[in-house]
């Protein structure tokens, strides 16, 4: 039964030359899962909030949206809340009420539900998802990941026909990630909800999707069953973002639709036609010398906590930094990563142990005089690094920036329509390639990035680990706190893992990645026995190329 017809459809922000959507059509059964991908600002997310009434966001709108037989610019309001479950790409920003208890009463109480009915709703769906232990809790004192639940929860609890979710796992660690994709698969095949999910990271979602819709600049390019749709691009051109196997496939063989490895247990049987399992088959990667460098950031014995009562988030870290390396952190949810960087900013102060930034105790810096050329931070919630309606009115307008805005534009970090437009209005992935650029723009020893791929698609992220590259050659230290092997895998130097507390191992990213089985990378894990020692996908078609 169809449940969902897109006719049409053509949206343009206010003030904007270039259509969000254009003359898009797109039909969705009952029960289906479907997955939507593209590069950053494709229009995805504005896609998705059409279908929403209580989100439809201003602007110019031509065609029609058919929502359960109705068209939805003239459905009922409460039919809407009801029947469509959505799920933002920032967790904090749905959250509304202060206990979890409450904020998954609140859509039905907003409904006029009796209260004995919310009581059963929610324990029905608390004991489905395995969030009891949340119950109790403020929604202040939850991780990314069950903040996540929550939402999914919460909008559960309407008994929503169709569940849409824009890109849930973009700021969850590889295993909350994997945890959360598992509860969706399991809605959509034990409630048979229809689910659309818009995600840059696809590995556990290809093999699953009834269909994979690609769209670019606005339109839908692609719309068929994954194999179809990823056998749709040549070699030169398959999105970085599709499953490693996937791309593994379609630079080396793109003939067989019906044989194309959608996951890595398939994408390894069509390894064992390339290489013969062997332990002698190892990548040996050139590594960038650190030794000798000068040490910029040196960390010792840390120990903080946010109150006097309250147990230590760090304790006994030890870290040092060396001048043009990037260093990327991993640790789950609420290990303390952002509270590490907030200490090397010096925006909470530490209770025990030393920060020296360039040989200098931290605490000897003195006003602003950390920031003005020394270090630059950027936050997880990029938003409060725009100042200004129009995004070219953050920055100087001096030949320097000027020098500086050629290479983003170079680097697809930014396009010259965003300049003359509200940074407020940029999609998730545009707005932190903004920031990024913001950043740059103050020539720092230092550079802090607090998950800095959260809204990317693949390609951008490749041209975001290309500038830090650049970057850090020309001297620039750049640590980065992040979830996303990936990215890490594309340019970092070394890798660390901080659990308990403490940073429990720094090595070089390909000794990092190619030992560990959960906090590594597609390809590591599609590479394991035939190709050990390959972190990426160019590093393992290389090396089949090399055995063909």
């Amino acid at each position: 039964m169809e449940i969902v017809r897109i006719e049409n459809l053509s949206f343009t922000y206010p003030e904007s030359k270039n259509k969000a959507l254009h003359d898009i059509n797109l039909t969705v059964q009952s029960g289906e899962f479907i997955l939507i991908c593209g590069e950053s600002g494709c229009g995805k997310t504005t896609l998705l909030k059409m279908l929403k009434k209580q989100l439809i966001p201003k602007g110019k709108i031509s065609g029609n949206i058919i929502l359960f037989g109705s068209s939805i610019f003239e459905s009922d309001e409460y039919k809407s809340i009801k029947n469509v479950g959505f799920v933002m790409q920032e967790p904090e920003k749905q959250i509304i009420c202060e206990h979890v208890t409450e904020e998954l009463a609140f859509n039905l109480e907003s409904l006029g539900f009796k209260k004995n009915v919310i009581h059963k709703k929610i324990a029905e769906i608390s004991s489905y998802m395995g969030i009891e232990q949340l119950f109790e809790k403020k929604t202040s004192q939850l991780s990314g990941g069950e903040m996540q639940k929550i939402n999914i929860a919460s909008a559960l609890m309407c008994s929503p026909k169709l569940l849409i979710l824009d890109e849930p796992t973009s700021q969850l660690d590889p295993i909350a990630s994997q945890s959360l994709i598992s509860l969706v698969k399991r809605l959509n095949s034990d409630l048979g909800i229809t689910v659309i999910i818009s995600e840059h990271r696809t590995e556990d979602l290809f093999d699953y999707a009834d269909r994979v819709i690609y769209m670019k600049s606005g339109r839908i390019t692609a719309n068929d069953t994954p194999s179809k749709t990823a056998l749709s691009f040549n070699k030169e051109n398959i999105p970085p973002s599709f499953p490693a196997a996937v791309q593994l496939y379609c630079r080396l063989w793109n003939t067989d639709i019906d044989n194309c490895p959608l996951n890595n247990r398939s994408g390894r049987d069509f390894l064992q036609k390339l290489i013969t399992p062997d332990t002698n088959n190892r990548y040996e990667p050139s590594s960038k010398d650190i030794k000798d460098k000068e040490t910029v950031l040196e960390i010792k014995d840390l120990y903080c906590k946010y109150d006097r009562y309250s147990d230590d988030i760090l304790k006994d870290l030890s870290l040092t930094l060396y001048r043009s390396e990037v260093y990327a952190l991993f640790g789950g949810n609420g290990a303390g990563k952002t509270t590490l960087l907030k200490a090397v900013s010096g925006l909470i102060k530490p209770y025990s142990g030393s920060i020296k930034i360039l040989g200098k105790n931290i605490k000897k810096y003195k006003n602003n005089e950390l920031y003005n050329g020394v270090l630059t931070a950027l936050p997880q919630n990029v938003s409060y690094a725009f100042e200004h309606d129009k995004f070219i009115d953050e920055f100087d307008n001096d030949e320097h920036t000027q020098e500086l805005f050629k290479s983003f534009i170079e680097a697809n970090l930014i396009t010259q329509d965003l300049l003359e437009r509200n940074p407020l209005d940029f999609s998730g992935g545009e707005k932190q390639k903004a920031a990024i650029c913001i950043a740059l723009c103050t020539s720092p020893k230092i550079l802090l990035l607090d998950e800095p791929t959260k809204g990317l698609d693949g390609k951008a992220k490749k041209d975001l680990a290309q500038m830090i590259r650049t970057v850090s050659q020309k001297g620039v230290t750049v640590f980065i706190v992040t979830h996303d092997t990936e990215f890490s895998s594309e340019c970092a130097d070394r890798c660390g893992l901080l659990f308990n507390g403490r940073i429990v191992i720094s090595e070089d990213m390909h000794t990092f990645f190619s030992e560990n089985d959960y906090y590594t990378t597609a390809a590591a894990k599609l590479a394991n026995g035939y190709a050990d020692g390959c972190v990426t996908v160019n590093e393992l078609t290389e090396f089949c190329k090399g055995g063909l």
